[in-house]
C-alpha cells in the first residue's frame, strides 16, 4: 500500500510499501503532511490501527509542511522502520484527505503578469442546512508564507465549529502570493515610492493597489458570496502597504491591520503623507502592532497618534507592542489580536441573550453601525440561544426562535424549529403553518414531514 494524495495519486511523501527498499525510519508515532498539489492544499492523516494515529492541525504553525509526531500508546517512542510495521497493521492503513482550500491562477490586465489567490472558505459556506449566508472578506498580503496560519485563525475564532468562540464572525481568506515561482515580486508590489537603495524595481505598489480595486476584489465579489467589508493584513513590507491604502483616497478597504509595518520606507514617508492629510480624512479602522525593538514601538507609536487626534470621529485605532515577539513572529498575534479589534463587540453575552431574546438584534445592530455594514447574528449562535431559552425560561423560546425566522426567512432549519417549539406548546396551527413553510423551501424536508405527521388532527 502507498500514502496517496486525490486522483493524480501523488504520494504523500511517505511510501508505506513493506517491500520498499529504501526502508525509511520511522518512529511508532503519528504523522501529518500538508503541502501544496495544484490548485488544492492539503492536510493528510495516516491513521493506522496499532500505530494510533491522530490529527493535529496547529493554527499556530507558520510554515508550509507540517510534520506532528506524537508517541504510541506506551510512553516510550519505539523506533521502527517500514518494513518492520506488521503486514496486518499495514492493511488498516486508510488516508483521508483534508483541504484547506483551493489556489487560481489568472492573468492581470493590470500587472500585464499571471497571479493567484488562495481562498479559504468559512465551514458554513456550502452547508445547505442554514440560510446561505454573506461574509466579511480578509485580504492578506504575503499569501504564501501566511495562509494556513491565517485559516486557522479565522476558524478557531469564527463562530462555527466545536469551539464556538463567536469572536469574530465567519470570514472568506484571501491570501494573495507575492512571490510567485517565477519571479518574486515582494518589494515591486509593496512600495509605494521608487527608492532604488532598495530595490531596483521597488515603487509599483500604487499599481498593485489598482490591481486589488479593479480586478481581484470585483472577481471575489462576484464569485463568492460576500458583505461589503474588506479587511486588509499585510506584515513588514506588506504593512506598508497596507497603511499607504488606509491613507489613501478613497481606501479601497475598510479595515486594516498593519504588522509591524516598515514605517522608515523612504524617510518615513507614512508619516509625512498622514501629517498633511486634513482632519477626518481617514476613515474605518487600523491595528497596528509591533514588538520590543525601541526605535520601532517610538515610530509605530507616533504614527498612531497622530492619525487618532487628527482624525477623532471618522477613525478607529489600536495600537499592540508584544515584547516577547520578534519581527518575523509577530503575524500570528497580531492577526489574531487584529481581528479581536476591527469586529469589537462582536462576542455576545449569550446568558443575557437567553432572558432577553430581543436584545440579540440589538446587539449586532450596534456592530453594524460601527463596522457600516449590515451584519446579522449568526443562525446557529440565535439557535444555540434558543436551545438554552428553551431549557430555562421556556415562556421565551417562542420569541427566540421568531428572531432566527424573522433573521433568516429563507431557512427552513430555522422554520423546522419554531414548528417544534409551536409543537410543544401545543399551538398546532401555528407548527403545522411553520412546517408547511419549512417545506415550501425544501420540499426535501424529511423532518418536517415527519413532524407533521405526528401532529394529531382535529
Amino acid at each position: 500500500m502507498g500514502g496517496f494524495l486525490g486522483k493524480d495519486r501523488k504520494t504523500c511523501g511517505l511510501n508505506v510499501n513493506p517491500m520498499n527498499k529504501r526502508k525509511p525510519t520511522i518512529s511508532c508515532a503519528d504523522w501529518i503532511i500538508f503541502w501544496e498539489s495544484g490548485e488544492n492544499m492539503y492536510l493528510i492523516k495516516i491513521r493506522s490501527c496499532a500505530y494510533q494515529l491522530k490529527i493535529f492541525f496547529s493554527s499556530l504553525l507558520l510554515g508550509s509542511i507540517v510534520l506532528v509526531s506524537t508517541s504510541c500508546a506506551s510512553n516510550k517512542t519505539k523506533a521502527a522502520t517500514i518494513g518492520e510495521i506488521p503486514e496486518k497493521d499495514l492493511e488498516k492503513v486508510s488516508h483521508e484527505n483534508i483541504i484547506l482550500g483551493e489556489k487560481v491562477s489568472f492573468f492581470s490586465k493590470t500587472l500585464k503578469e499571471s497571479r493567484s489567490y488562495l481562498v479559504h472558505l468559512p465551514k458554513t459556506y456550502n452547508d445547505g442546512t442554514i440560510n446561505p449566508k454573506k461574509y466579511p472578506v480578509v485580504y492578506i498580503l504575503d499569501g504564501e508564507d501566511h495562509f494556513s496560519c491565517a485559516a486557522g485563525i479565522v476558524d478557531f475564532m469564527g463562530s462555527a465549529g466545536v469551539t464556538n468562540n463567536y469572536q469574530i464572525p465567519e470570514v472568506i481568506v484571501i491570501a494573495i502570493p507575492n512571490k510567485e515561482p517565477a519571479k518574486d515580486n515582494r518589494f515591486r508590489d509593496f512600495s509605494p515610492t521608487k527608492v532604488r537603495d532598495y530595490y531596483e524595481d521597488s515603487g509599483g505598489g500604487i499599481q498593485f493597489l489598482k490591481f486589488l480595486g479593479d480586478e481581484l476584489i470585483p472577481h471575489i465579489e462576484s464569485k463568492y458570496r460576500t458583505v461589503p467589508l474588506r479587511i486588509l493584513a499585510g506584515h513588514s513590507m506588506g504593512g506598508l502597504l497596507t497603511t499607504f491604502d488606509l491613507l489613501s483616497s478613497p481606501s479601497i478597504f475598510n479595515a486594516h491591520i498593519a504588522m509591524d509595518p516598515s514605517l522608515w520606507w523612504d524617510s518615513q514617508l507614512m508619516a509625512s503623507i498622514a501629517q498633511k492629510l486634513k482632519g477626518g480624512a481617514i476613515h474605518g479602522s487600523l491595528y497596528l502592532s509591533t514588538y520590543g525593538k525601541a526605535q520601532r514601538k517610538e515610530e509605530s507609536r507616533e504614527f498612531v497618534k497622530m492619525l487618532a487626534n487628527k482624525n477623532p470621529a471618522s477613525f478607529r485605532s489600536n495600537f499592540q507592542v508584544f515584547e516577547a515577539e520578534r519581527h518575523s513572529s509577530l503575524p500570528l498575534v497580531s492577526l489574531y489580536n487584529g481581528l479581536l479589534f476591527v469586529f469589537g463587540g462582536f462576542r455576545p453575552d449569550l446568558n443575557s441573550f437567553v432572558e432577553h431574546p430581543s436584545a440579540i438584534n440589538e446587539h449586532f445592530s450596534k456592530l453594524s453601525k460601527l463596522l457600516g455594514v449590515e451584519i446579522l447574528a449568526p443562525e446557529d449562535l440565535i439557535r444555540e440561544v434558543c436551545s438554552h431559552t428553551e431549557k430555562d425560561i421556556p415562556d421565551k423560546a417562542i420569541e427566540c426562535y421568531q428572531v432566527n425566522v424573522s433573521n433568516y426567512p429563507r431557512s427552513y432549519n430555522a422554520l423546522n424549529s419554531l414548528g417544534q417549539i409551536y409543537a410543544a406548546k401545543g399551538m398546532r396551527e401555528q407548527a403545522i403553518d411553520a412546517y408547511q413553510r419549512s417545506l415550501n423551501l425544501e420540499p426535501n424536508n424529511n423532518s418536517a414531514t415527519a413532524e407533521l405527521q405526528k401532529i394529531p388532527a382535529k
